[in-house]
């Protein structure tokens, strides 16, 4: 039961990740246009272009690198686990869920002091507060973990069918 209304919020906070990303992603494609059209078109260069594209960049990585994990579509060295029975494939996944989990709980952990390091800083051209950019780590490390878990927690409820 618990594991079934796990799984309607982990779809749920996939379709915000995934929009949210699609979003930096479309961003990133008009600050990059808007940066060659200047160049190309125009005498003048625009200069904050470089700084944003890098932010939503990391953004959007943040955004879609979770649902990447909870849908097992991070990189796996498929043809090592090939070799392997199905029940040790699905032990060293969830090692990897396990390991994974554990990292991003260490640094969401120190996450918050990282952020703190962008109080009172501002991005040279855009102005915009650097902890904004910093709590990239906050949010990836944090759904990275969730998503760790959860797909932990479901490989243990299928060995236990």
């Amino acid at each position: 039961m618990f594991l079934d209304k796990l799984k309607k919020i982990n779809d749920f906070i996939s379709k915000i990740l995934l929009s949210l990303g699609a979003l930096c992603f479309v961003l990133l494609v008009l600050v990059v246009l808007l940066q060659i059209a200047t160049r190309l078109f125009i005498p003048i260069s625009v200069s904050w272009t470089e700084e944003v594209s890098r932010f939503l960049l990391l953004y959007m990585i943040a955004f879609v690198a979770p649902v990447a994990l909870k849908d097992r579509q991070l990189v796996y060295v498929d043809l090592i686990l090939s070799f392997f029975p199905k029940k040790i494939v699905k032990i060293l996944r969830g090692i990897s869920d396990l390991l994974i989990s554990v990292l991003s709980i260490i640094i969401l952990s120190t996450s918050h002091n990282y952020i703190l390091l962008g109080v009172g800083q501002i991005a040279p051209v855009t102005g915009l507060p650097m902890y904004i950019p910093y709590g990239m780590v906050f949010v990836l490390s944090l759904f990275l973990s969730f998503y760790g878990i959860s797909n932990f927690l479901d490989i243990l409820r299928k060995n236990d069918d």
